[in-house]
């Protein structure tokens, strides 16, 4: 930073600072034959000694090769400042790339093991409608015999005193035994085929929703055991959150508690220098999970929990409220 020198005097052989020292004493200090060449000579400061009020020399604050190296000290090191930064970002982004790569796997697997489940239906189907044409012929073919047997029996009963009598009554008794069998066989049909065919819609229509839950509470348990490996996540989180932010002036960061002091300590050494238009304060939140924060500027709030993410994937998928967390 410059120097503003109050009260100096400028003379070939050095600067008098302030107006306490008189001009006969200067010259004395430097000798009385050096009058003419103050009148010609030119100022060269990097030269001249400086004299105070008390007539000492005073050293000058920086060498001629010194500020320049702080200046190059002060740029490598904000320099370093912006590259821990951006990788930091990096690991941030990655992580999330990672979490999602995840979710859609295990959302594969889920909808390859809902297509079992409906195959394993249409094969139950299938069987049943087996099952019920093998039912149907039974009776058909007992029907038969029935009609057999009666007419045999009429015939044997009543042969002698009626054969006309006794094969009609036999017929008779052979239908109405064949048609309760009929009608017992028909209704235990109808009410397998009428319960298979709930049971396929049922398990397809809740298969899926099923399978996407469990996905979903896979994945915050992924995320939970990551934070609880990584506490430094909280810090990638912040700073991809803070890119969502444009105003300036005081913004304010809502986190877990046990993250508010590794987050503050890695924030001023960070930010400190770079955000010259912001001032940042960070608030413990019991609400906020671990590796999660919310920014709130006087423009709005960026909500950046964890389970706040996975709460909007399983609010697409489901279409509905998303299950609550049963927790690790």
């Amino acid at each position: 930073m410059a120097r503003i020198l109050r009260g100096a005097r400028v003379h070939p052989e050095g600067v008098v600072i302030g107006d306490g020292v008189p001009r006969d004493e200067f010259d004395g200090a430097l000798g009385a034959d050096d009058a003419t060449s103050r009148e010609a000579s030119w100022w060269n400061p990097t030269a001249l000694p400086v004299w105070s009020q008390a007539g000492e020399s005073v050293k000058p604050a920086f060498g001629e090769d010194e500020r320049p190296s702080e200046i190059a000290e002060l740029e490598r090191a904000a320099f370093e400042r912006i590259e821990e930064a951006d990788r930091r970002l990096a690991e941030a982004e990655a992580m999330l790339v990672a979490s999602q790569t995840e979710v859609e796997r295990v959302l594969g697997d889920a909808r390859r093991a809902a297509a079992n489940l409906i195959s394993d239906a249409e094969a139950r189907s299938s069987a049943l409608r087996e099952e019920a044409a093998a039912l149907r012929d039974k009776a058909e073919t007992e029907t038969e015999e029935a009609q057999r047997a009666a007419e045999e029996s009429g015939r044997s009963s009543g042969y002698e005193t009626g054969f006309a009598e006794g094969r009609e009554a036999g017929l008779v008794a052979g239908q109405l035994a064949a048609d309760e069998t009929s009608r017992e066989r028909v209704g235990i049909i109808s009410d397998l085929a009428a319960t298979a065919a709930l049971d396929r819609r049922e398990l397809l229509r809740h298969a899926e929703a099923d399978l996407v839950r469990l996905a979903i509470e896979i994945a915050r348990r992924i995320l939970n055991r990551e934070v609880s490996i990584r506490p430094d996540t909280v810090r990638s989180v912040a700073e991809a959150a803070l890119r969502l932010v444009s105003a300036n002036g005081g913004i304010r960061l809502r986190v877990h508690p046990d993250d508010i002091e590794p987050l503050s300590e890695y924030w001023s050494e960070a930010h400190a220098s770079a955000d010259g238009d912001r001032s940042y304060e960070f608030v413990p939140d019991a609400e906020v999970e671990r590796g999660g924060v919310i920014i709130e500027t006087r423009a709005g709030t960026v909500d950046a929990r964890l389970m706040t993410q996975i709460d909007e994937v399983a609010r697409d998928l489901l279409d509905s409220e998303p299950p609550p967390s049963r927790g690790v």
